[in-house]
């Protein structure tokens, strides 16, 4: 969820978003290139990392994949006259997710906006299994022959939650914040 929030945070154009999960291999290849082991053209001068003027803190407060618990409707379909007949489960399910996120000022530690958001979808799919009557009146249930259920409600659910995620903070974060000509308010000492 958190790469899903960062990818969706860059392409709102609103934030310059901060790498700091991979901030050791960036460091890495800043010291390779000070240590003088590539040419003068591709050499990266130090100092050059960007700090942060927001952080954006979030918490999973709610998660049900939806993939237990569905409900299912059997429709039996007649095969032959012998009582051999392929089983259609139509199924309903419904995921859910829910999260809290803080937008914090790093240079003073007060929190600029709060939201809790969450995503919900539902989904329909299908499945066939069968029974075969044996010539000697038992019949043998098989296992699901066919499954169509792809793409689990719950991605739908984080897509939605992320969205709104990404449009409350473009929404409700100062536009002082956003780098388009505006400057960050100075504090009174």
């Amino acid at each position: 969820i958190r790469d899903l929030v960062t990818t969706a945070l860059f392409q709102s154009n609103r934030f310059i978003v901060l790498e700091r999960e991979a901030i050791q291999d960036v460091l890495v290849e800043q010291d390779f290139a000070a240590a003088g082991r590539v040419g003068d053209q591709s050499r990266i001068p130090m100092g050059q990392i960007e700090g942060a003027e927001l952080l954006i803190v979030g918490a999973l407060t709610a998660f049900d994949s939806g993939m237990a618990g569905g409900v299912a409707f059997p429709v039996p379909i007649p095969l032959n006259r012998h009582g051999d007949a392929a089983i259609l489960d139509l199924e309903f399910r419904k995921g859910y997710v829910a999260m809290d996120l803080r937008v914090i000022d790093v240079r003073t530690g007060r929190i600029v906006s709060t939201a809790a958001v969450e995503g919900t979808a539902r989904k329909w799919g299908a499945g066939v299994s069968g029974i075969v009557q044996s010539g000697h009146g038992t019949s043998i249930n098989l296992p699901v022959l066919l499954r169509g259920f792809a793409n689990t409600p719950v991605e739908r659910a984080i897509s939605e939650m992320v969205d709104a995620a990404v449009t409350h903070m473009v929404e409700k974060t100062p536009p002082v914040y956003f780098h388009d000509g505006a400057t960050v308010p100075v504090s009174p000492s």
